[in-house]
C-alpha cells in the first residue's frame, strides 16, 4: 500500500468474487502530486533501497541511495507548508511551495534524468532519486515556483541544427532571388544597349 499511496493511486479496481462485477473503490491515502517528508534516511546501494519501501511511511520517509551524493540539509518539518500541483503538460510540470522552513519534497513522478531538469524560480536546481523510482528535492523555506522541463539535450542539438539549416535555406533562397533579378537586370541593360547602337 505505501508504494501505490506514493504512486498517487486514487482509485482500485476491485472484481466481485460473487457478481463478477467490478466496484471502485477510492483511495483516500493517496499522496497526491507532491509532499514534504519529516525525514530522510540513506540506504546502502539500490537493494536496500528498494526493501526500504516495505517497511516506511511515504508520508514522513523519503529514502535516498547514499551514492547519489544527495547534498539533504536538516529538515525542520513545518506542519503548515504546503507544495501543490499547478501545471501538467508531456514537457512541464509546474509546483508551488510555501513553507516557513527549509523542506525536503517527494514528487510522484518517475525520476528520469536524462532530459529532465529542475529549476526553482528560474535556476537549475539538483534532484535525487527517492524511494527507488520517484523525484526528490530540497527546498529552502518561503514562496517558491518549482519547474520540471523535458529538455534533452538530443532535442537541443536537433532544434539548432533544424535552425541552422532555415537560415541557410532562406540566405539561398535570397541569394537565388537576388541573383535572377540581376541577371534580369544585365540583360535587360545588354538589349537597351544593343538596341540604342542600332
Amino acid at each position: 500500500m505505501a508504494v501505490l499511496n506514493m504512486l498517487d493511486t486514487k482509485y482500485f479496481l476491485l472484481p466481485d468474487q460473487q457478481t463478477g462485477a467490478v466496484n471502485v473503490q477510492k483511495n483516500d491515502s493517496a499522496m497526491r502530486a507532491a509532499w514534504f517528508v519529516k525525514e530522510i534516511k540513506i540506504v546502502n546501494g539500490p537493494v536496500e533501497e528498494i526493501k526500504a519501501l516495505d517497511i516506511f511511511d511515504p508520508a514522513k520517509t523519503g529514502c535516498i541511495d547514499k551514492d547519489k551524493n544527495a547534498t539533504v540539509t536538516t529538515i525542520a518539518f513545518d506542519s503548515s507548508a504546503k507544495i501543490k500541483l499547478t501545471k501538467y503538460n508531456n514537457d512541464e510540470r509546474e509546483y508551488e511551495s510555501d513553507a516557513k522552513s527549509d523542506q525536503f519534497a517527494v514528487f510522484s513522478e518517475i525520476y528520469y534524468s536524462a532530459g529532465w531538469n529542475a529549476y526553482i524560480d528560474g535556476k537549475k536546481t539538483p534532484y535525487y532519486k527517492v524511494n527507488y523510482l520517484l523525484r526528490g528535492m530540497p527546498v529552502p523555506a518561503g514562496h517558491h515556483v518549482i519547474n520540471f522541463k523535458f529538455e534533452p539535450a538530443s532535442y537541443k542539438t536537433g532544434y539548432t541544427l533544424a535552425t541552422i539549416g532555415n537560415i541557410l535555406l532562406y540566405l539561398l533562397l535570397i541569394g537565388g532571388l537576388y541573383m535572377s533579378f540581376r541577371k534580369k537586370e544585365l540583360k535587360y541593360s545588354f538589349t537597351k544597349q544593343d538596341n540604342t547602337q542600332v
